[in-house]
């Protein structure tokens, strides 16, 4: 066995050190089964090849394999074990999007009466499962008050009809 060691720590060499130093430094953590060591002679190797300087790993029990159950003794079964919590994926928020951008165009009354709001109600409730939540509730906002707008602009139609049935600007309605 080499007289000295040098180690290898942060890039640079240190030592020279002793056997009984090596085993401290490894006790302590300073030493790792990777760390570089070089002898006073010059071979090279790392820290795990030196004999008896880590304890040796303890043996592991084998993994249990997913696809079989283990049974007791007899004829008893047990079911296997089953997850009460489930989690739901969030999505990435483009539904959350698409409504907000549907309450806007709504807004502006660019899209239709009825059918916009509700394609972007309906987008927006899908959008609450969303990471963009904050969005999904202002594009259900924007919706929900362009359909109230779209009912009260169909209920003056109606009411307009009915109060002039000639016409809503016509003044000679009747008058001959």
């Amino acid at each position: 066995m080499p007289n000295f060691f040098y180690y290898g720590q942060f890039n640079q060499k240190q030592g020279p050190v002793n056997e009984q130093q090596l085993k401290a430094l490894a006790a302590q953590g300073v030493l790792g089964p990777q760390t570089p060591l070089e002898t006073d002679s010059g071979h090279k190797g790392t820290a795990g090849q030196i004999p008896g300087l880590f304890p040796a790993p303890a043996a592991q029990p084998p993994a249990p394999n997913p696809h079989t159950t283990s049974r007791p003794a007899g004829n008893q079964t047990t079911p296997p074990e089953v997850s009460a919590s489930v989690e739901v994926p969030k999505t990435d928020g483009g539904k959350a999007v698409a409504s907000l951008v549907c309450g806007i165009m709504s807004l502006l009354g660019t899209g239709g009466l009825f059918i916009l709001p509700l394609i972007g109600l309906f987008l927006g409730i899908l959008g609450l499962k969303s990471s963009k939540k904050r969005i999904a509730i202002a594009g259900v906002s924007l919706n929900g008050v362009a359909l109230v707008l779209a009912v009260f602009a169909v209920i003056a139609i109606f009411y307009a009809i009915q109060v002039a049935p000639c016409g809503l600007l016509s003044l000679t309605c009747g008058i001959s």
